[in-house]
């Protein structure tokens, strides 16, 4: 697991069928149809025809090279209700690029500040051996932390996990696929 900092309880780790199935059940337990999820505005590929299935509207936000721009996540939240943001913070996203640990402390403030989940998908991060901390550690009362093997192990290998706070635990598990 990425999450090696910290002991997990095992209700808060959902096994998955891949990394696209813990995206549907994070998405699932924090959002309902018509809430708005943001994100990079080049994100996960799979990202825009998942939240048109379940009804979710989705906005891009600005970024640089350290990622999603602070000041367009506090705009997005101080002009409507945000529900959640979705990012790839490590390595080997759209941006290729890992963001600060700054900027996630940044991002971490405007996410409580306004009751933001923050659902990370850290597919690469198994790969690296030098990472930031993941938003997990940072806020763990409102991280989805999405991941799996199979970029890491086997391309066939379809097992990915979640991991969700503890006060999402039953609301994730009744969405489990």
């Amino acid at each position: 697991m990425c999450i090696r900092e910290r002991d997990l309880d095992a209700t808060s780790v959902l096994i998955t069928n891949g990394n696209t199935a813990a995206m549907t059940v994070a998405l699932m337990t924090v959002a309902n149809p018509g809430d708005l999820v943001v994100t990079e505005e080049i994100g996960h590929h799979t990202l825009n025809p998942l939240a048109r299935y379940l009804g979710l509207r989705l906005t891009g936000l600005r970024t640089d090279s350290d990622g999603i721009l602070p000041q367009a996540f506090q705009a997005a939240c101080s002009n409507q209700t945000v529900k959640a943001l979705y990012l790839m913070p490590t390595g080997l996203g759209p941006h290729l690029t890992t963001m600060s640990t700054a900027r996630r402390i940044e991002l971490v403030e405007i996410a409580r500040e306004h009751d933001v989940f923050i659902i990370e998908s850290d597919a690469w991060g198994p790969l690296q051996s030098v990472l930031p901390a993941p938003f997990a550690m940072l806020a763990p009362e409102r991280k989805l932390y999405v991941t799996s093997l199979t970029k890491c192990l086997m391309p066939e290998l379809r097992v990915g996990y979640l991991v969700v706070p503890d006060a999402l635990s039953a609301a994730a598990r009744n969405r489990h696929l």
